[in-house]
Parts: C-alpha cells; sequence; structure tokens
C-alpha cells in the first residue's frame, strides 16, 4: 500500500483505525473548541494533515494555517484538504519561522513540542506568543503520566518510506536509515511556568481522553492545557 492510501485508511471512518481515530479527534475538538473564539485563524505548526486544526475550523468556522517540515506530508495535505479555509505549506518549526498573520488559537502538539529539546521550550512558547493575537487560545497537547509530561518517538525507527501516527500528525520519513529515538520529561510545575512566564496566563489543563474505550492506557494520560495570551 501506497502512503496515500495509508493516510485514507486511517482517515476513513469507515475502518476500525479511522474510525478510533475520529471518536479521539471529535473528543479534543469539541472540549478544546469550547475554550476558543467563534471564526479564529488557527495555527497548526508541525501539522502532519492539519486535523486538529481542521477540526476546530470545522466548529468554529474561521480558517487555518498549517505547516510541517516534510514536503510529501505538506503536498499530501493540500491535495486533500487544501481550500480557502486551510492552508498547509512547508516549514521548519526548528528554525521558528516568522510568520506575517497573527492568529486567535496556535495548537502546539506532540510533534511540536517533539522538535525541541526542553530546554527549547521557553523559546517555543516565546515564538508562539509573538504569532498570537491578545486573547488568543494556546493549545499544548502533552503526554503525561502522575505529574510528569513527556514525549516519546519510536526507539530506532529505521524506514524507507513509511506512514506513522503519533495521534493525529501523520509523518512521511523517506531517508533511508532514519533513526529517531528521544524521550523528553519535563515536570509539569516547570512547564505551567514556562506558559506564565511568556506571556499567557494557563487556564485550565485536561484530560480530555480519560473516558474514552480504547486499548491503549497511554492515550488516558495524555493532557491538553489550555492558556490566553495576555
Amino acid at each position: 500500500m501506497n502512503p496515500l492510501s495509508l493516510v485514507e485508511a486511517m482517515l476513513d471512518p469507515g475502518t476500525d483505525d479511522g474510525s478510533w481515530r475520529m471518536t479521539v479527534l471529535d473528543t479534543w475538538a469539541d472540549m478544546v473548541s469550547r475554550a476558543c473564539p467563534p471564526l479564529p485563524y488557527v495555527l497548526e505548526p508541525m501539522c502532519g494533515l492539519g486535523a486538529q486544526a481542521r477540526a476546530l475550523v470545522t466548529r468554529l468556522g474561521g480558517r487555518a494555517l498549517g505547516f510541517d517540515i516534510n514536503p510529501e506530508a505538506v503536498a499530501v495535505a493540500q491535495r486533500l484538504f487544501g481550500s480557502p479555509t486551510f492552508e498547509c505549506r512547508c516549514l521548519d518549526l526548528r528554525t521558528l519561522p516568522p510568520l506575517a498573520a497573527q492568529f486567535n488559537v496556535v495548537v502546539l502538539g506532540y510533534e511540536a513540542l517533539n522538535a525541541h529539546p526542553v530546554s527549547r521550550w521557553p523559546l517555543l512558547i516565546a515564538w508562539a506568543r509573538a504569532q498570537c493575537t491578545t486573547g488568543a487560545v494556546l493549545v499544548l497537547d502533552v503526554c503525561g503520566q502522575d505529574r510528569r509530561f513527556g514525549l516519546q518517538r519510536v526507539p530506532e525507527l529505521s524506514v524507507d518510506c513509511m506512514v506513522f501516527d503519533q495521534l493525529f500528525t501523520v509523518t512521511f520519513n523517506t531517508v533511508s536509515g532514519t533513526l529517531i529515538s528521544r524521550r523528553y520529561i519535563c515536570e509539569q510545575e516547570k512547564l505551567c511556568n514556562m506558559i506564565k512566564d511568556h506571556g499567557f496566563e494557563l487556564i485550565s489543563c485536561e484530560t480530555p481522553f480519560a473516558n474514552v474505550k480504547t486499548d491503549k492506557p497511554g492515550l488516558r494520560a495524555m493532557r491538553t492545557l489550555l492558556a490566553v495570551a495576555k
């Protein structure tokens, strides 16, 4: 099966895999949209196919910009979902690219945080604040266990061309022999202080999937932090 076919299968609600993902995405989007303004301009860095941004626009109206480091992912996102309400560009979050527009909602998902070691998270959050209007909502999705947040890539992933998913983010690796082995741990209090120190007010820390029926118990520990730009 080629990468595009794999993506389509993952997003097809008629398949077991697609149905599970749509259920989880709907749960997340229903919760987050309640904290967001109507008709927002949504930014989703490291967006893969931009599923989270598109889900918010579906509920709230407005439009979204997503970007990803991988041109293949961007091409697929544009081919499947490009429209007046969703644009996807090829940019590298690790360079903290300046953007001309300002946004009402910024979604930093697992892949966005995983693009930086913890020592650079303050720079990432400061960059996010620079993209926001006053009153904008910052959404951070983190893996959580007890009072620690962690993000983990698949150890020793070595592929020629493979689609893999980390909760709504689809990434393509086409460089033969790609190796990814990282684990970032950040204390909850430390991350919350980063948010407060860089122009945001933390409004809630949710566990949106606590009651989702799943054979993936780690999903229930995932947390979504919501903050407002001051």
